[in-house]
């Protein structure tokens, strides 16, 4: 036997782990595209960045909080193709209400309606300036071909969340990552009373409340970084 061949011979515990690890990461990047691609994201997401691209949340944000301020209303954002992702894993159909309480300039709530066949997507927000933001934001998509039906299911309310009316939600987001007690407290009795609710998505905590599963957990990316995020449904005879 050659040296050539043995040398071959030597190396090959050493090359199938390597020729595996490429074929997982190559399966991986195709399973992605695949997805992508069924639900038409690169189109999505060149329009949304189109729609954003000149629309600074934080500024705005630090406007509206300088007579009235709190670690409650620190400003984040959604990253689009991250926060699709988390969605995906909820299956939203058309009888999906969806909820994002604090919407800021009403991202998620534009990226839900673009991408999924809801029924509604609405975004409750406190601050006018990040309110008025949203709603222009929501004109300008209206105004984007192919866009004026999944415009027609946007809504924002100007509000606190833990007052305005979520009777009709099914599902709600929630950044909760600067919520604290006893706001959270509170947070968590408010999703146990909406009967319809089945689904909650929350960022850095999870849900205390006996009401609710936690069914998973993964990584979302933020505008200020990669957090968990937990998803929740009803238990069963809870309504």
């Amino acid at each position: 036997m050659s040296d050539s061949i043995i040398q071959l011979l030597y190396l090959i515990p050493f090359i199938l782990p390597l020729l595996f690890f490429y074929y997982q990461r190559n399966k991986k990047r195709f399973r992605i595209k695949q997805w992508q691609k069924s639900l038409n994201l690169p189109r999505h997401a060149q329009v949304f960045q189109q729609i954003y691209h000149n629309i600074n949340g934080f500024v705005l944000s630090k406007q509206a909080r300088q007579e009235h301020d709190s670690i409650e209303y620190v400003y984040g954002e959604i990253e689009f193709l991250s926060f699709i992702a988390l969605l995906s894993l909820t299956k939203p159909d058309d009888k999906t209400v969806f909820y994002d309480l604090g919407c800021g300039t009403g991202k998620a709530v534009l990226a839900c309606a673009m991408v999924f066949p809801v029924n509604k997507s609405v975004g409750v927000e406190l601050l006018p300036n990040l309110y008025f933001a949203a709603c222009e934001q929501a004109k300008k998509l209206a105004l984007i071909e192919g866009y004026a039906q999944q415009s027609q299911k946007i809504e924002f309310v100007l509000g606190d969340f833990l007052e305005v009316n979520l009777e009709d939600a099914t599902m709600i987001f929630i950044n909760s990552t600067a919520l604290f007690n006893p706001t959270w407290e509170k947070i968590c009795s408010r999703m146990e009373q909406l009967e319809k609710l089945t689904t909650v998505i929350t960022t850095s905590k999870a849900l205390s409340s006996k009401h609710f599963s936690v069914i998973g957990q993964t990584q979302v990316a933020m505008s200020w970084g990669v957090v968990l995020a937990y998803l929740h449904v009803r238990k069963k005879n809870n309504y």
